[in-house]
C-alpha cells in the first residue's frame, strides 16, 4: 500500500512538474505584439539604398530643447496627434499640429492617417519598413537617387518610444 501511495505521489509530482515546465515555455514562446498606442519621438532618419537596402546614411535628431518637444501621440481610440516644434529666433514654437483618426493594415505594413483640414477629410498613407515593440520606421514618399547608381532609394523616418 505504501509503495502505491508513493507511485501516486511521484506520478502527481511528475504531471504537476511537467504542467509548470510546459506553461513557462509557452510564456518564453509569447512574442510580445508592437503597438503604435502610445508617445513616439522621432529620434533619426535613415536613408536606404533601393538596391539592396542597405543602410547609405544615418542622420541623428538632435536632442534640443525644442526637438524634444516634437511628439507622436498614438491612442488606442485610433485617434493620432502630431505636435512639431521649431526654433524661431532661438525661440521654440509649436510649428504645426496635426490631429485625426487613424489605421494600420498589419499585413500591408500599411498607416493611414486621416486628418480633418478645412471641413475636409485628407488620408495620408504611410508604409512601415520595420514596426517593433520600441521602433517604427516609415518610409517617405520621396524619390530621390542619394547614391547616384541610377535607383531610387528609400528615406526613413524612425520613432522610438
Amino acid at each position: 500500500m505504501w509503495k502505491i501511495n508513493t507511485l501516486k505521489k511521484f506520478i502527481l509530482l511528475a504531471f504537476a512538474s511537467l504542467s509548470i515546465i510546459s506553461c513557462r515555455k509557452d510564456e518564453e514562446n509569447e512574442e510580445i505584439q508592437p503597438s503604435l498606442v502610445g508617445t513616439w519621438k522621432w529620434t533619426k532618419t535613415l536613408i536606404l539604398s533601393g538596391k539592396d537596402n542597405l543602410v547609405i546614411s544615418s542622420t541623428p535628431i538632435l536632442n534640443s530643447e525644442c526637438s524634444s518637444k516634437n511628439q507622436y501621440i498614438f491612442t488606442d481610440d485610433q485617434k493620432f496627434d502630431f505636435t512639431h516644434f521649431a526654433s524661431v529666433n532661438n525661440v521654440c514654437e509649436q510649428s504645426g499640429r496635426f490631429s485625426g483618426e487613424y489605421s494600420y493594415d498589419e499585413n500591408k505594413k500599411l498607416l493611414t492617417a486621416t486628418q480633418y483640414i478645412n471641413l475636409t477629410y485628407i488620408p495620408l498613407s504611410y508604409y512601415l519598413n520595420s514596426f517593433t515593440i520600441n521602433e517604427i520606421q516609415i518610409i517617405s514618399e520621396e524619390k530621390s537617387d542619394y547614391n547616384n547608381d541610377g535607383i531610387n532609394d528609400k528615406l526613413i523616418t524612425v520613432l522610438t518610444k
